[in-house]
């Protein structure tokens, strides 16, 4: 069956945890999550066409945004469509052709089965990494790693068209990305800039303080750090369209921004703005990173609960912080078995006896930050600083910022819009986060049987069958 783009490094992972599973389980720890670095999605959220915003069954004749999300997902798999939010019968065409590439139903609709695949639960995307791709590719270049790359590209924002051609456009896009990573800039795509499209390199989320953001953000600028600040704003309640577009309404909300904050007031987004934009997070994103002994410090008590806080309030997240949200993210830590703490409190005690670990990790991400360890073979991370006391600020940028760059290659977007739109019952919401989970490509998996208990009875319940599945794996005494 031929394959096609960006999911690789996911399904590596996949048969990566597969393998090392029970012996895993056996010394306690739970399957990592598969959220290692995805592609940042740079313009805000997408439509994550599982969400309730998009109709359950879409069908030819329907128009839209989440016909447009539709449309290029299937290009990232190679369809070579315009995206131009209408369903005809090109569209119609390439999902017939993606139904019969995935091998399930062919009926040129996308319905649950089919939304399911596109983010990636049967269908291996081909790899600008593997050896069918040239290993530098260059202007002039054509066929299916360009389409590939283009895929990638569009997923960062580029909108360029995938028609396999690596023309002046591409040439352009990659330049972009390479400036916006931080990477030598040539235009080619070469083993840096793939490990960097594939998330490697990228930070997650993006920063306002980054060196390839404005010193100074002013009223007429476009592109991914105006898209972030926008994000930004709306964790506060300004309510903007993220369209990476610097215009009066986005100036506006920086005056009542400044004005709230009590900074000066003139549209424009500096260092002291910027500060100020990050202050409410917890800590800034020039905090100091472990390994020094620094960076590691929480001024609140770190618990379950705190965390679950933290998640919800994340930019690019900014879910309400209910009882209901915070029951389904503490069930889910529970079912990832991961675990944190603040300085001097490490994983393993109170109250988060339950775990075996990693340290500032509760929905064992994959996710690197600076000065971050492996914990596992699946590359599941420990955010401690060199004394071995908890960075769970890392942790919490870690967990969120993976679901805010994955919303839209792996799934997470369906997980953020649970949390956006929460039930006021807390089993029901619990459900909709572990559907949303199942469907995504994080290892948890759907957790919805563990809902519906209180938080002590399901930490005992899953003490008990980790105990159990340790005994019958474990060798009996010589």
């Amino acid at each position: 069956m031929q394959l096609s783009q960006p999911r690789l490094r996911g399904r590596l992972r996949t048969g990566l945890v597969v393998l090392a599973g029970i012996a895993a389980i056996a010394l306690g720890e739970m399957p990592a999550a598969h959220a290692a670095a995805p592609p940042p999605s740079v313009s805000g959220a997408p439509i994550s066409l599982e969400s309730s915003s998009c109709p359950s069954n879409m069908v030819e004749g329907e128009t839209g945004s989440c016909v447009s999300a539709l449309q290029q997902l299937l290009n990232t798999y190679g369809a070579n469509i315009s995206v131009d939010g209408s369903f005809g019968s090109a569209t119609v065409t390439a999902v017939d052709n993606f139904q019969t590439q995935a091998g399930i139903g062919v009926d040129g609709q996308v319905g649950a089965q089919t939304k399911s695949t596109l983010y990636g639960d049967s269908v291996l995307p081909i790899s600008l990494e593997s050896s069918s791709c040239p290993s530098n590719m260059v202007q002039g270049e054509t066929g299916a790693c360009v389409q590939a790359l283009q895929g990638l590209l569009d997923l960062y924002g580029a909108g360029v068209s995938v028609d396999g051609s690596f023309g002046p456009a591409t040439v352009t896009a990659v330049e972009n990305f390479q400036t916006q990573a931080g990477i030598g800039v040539d235009g080619q795509v070469g083993a840096q800039t793939k490990s960097t499209l594939y998330g490697d390199g990228v930070a997650a989320p993006f920063s306002l303080e980054a060196s390839s953001c404005p010193s100074n953000l002013v009223q007429g600028d476009t592109g991914a750090c105006v898209a972030v600040l926008q994000e930004l704003l709306n964790y506060y309640g300004k309510g903007l369209s993220v369209d990476g577009s610097y215009g009066p309404l986005t100036a506006s909300a920086v005056e009542s921004f400044q004005t709230s904050a009590g900074i000066g007031v003139d549209g424009q987004v500096g260092t002291q703005t910027k500060s100020a934009l990050y202050a409410d997070l917890g800590s800034s994103t020039s905090t100091p990173p472990p390994g020094s002994g620094s960076g590691c410090a929480a001024s609140d008590n770190c618990t379950p609960q705190t965390f679950a806080d933290a998640v919800l309030t994340y930019p690019g997240i900014g879910a309400p912080v209910t009882a209901s949200n915070e029951y389904a993210i503490e069930v889910w830590e529970l079912a990832e078995g991961g675990g944190a703490g603040c300085p001097g409190q490490p994983a393993r005690t109170s109250p988060w006896s339950y775990s075996p670990g990693p340290a500032g990790n509760p929905l064992n991400t994959t996710q690197t930050e600076p000065g971050s360890t492996a914990w596992n073979s699946a590359n599941v991370q420990i955010f401690a600083n060199s004394d071995g006391q908890t960075c769970w600020y890392w942790g919490v940028k870690a967990n969120a910022g993976t679901l805010v760059s994955g919303s839209s290659a792996y799934g997470y977007g369906a997980i953020i819009s649970a949390l956006q739109n929460p039930s006021s019952s807390n089993d029901s919401q619990c459900d909709a986060v572990a559907v949303a989970v199942g469907h995504s490509s994080w290892g948890t998996g759907n957790f919805s049987s563990d809902c519906g208990d209180s938080l002590p009875d399901i930490a005992k319940r899953l003490a008990v069958t980790r105990a159990a599945v340790h005994a019958a794996v474990s060798p009996a005494p010589q």
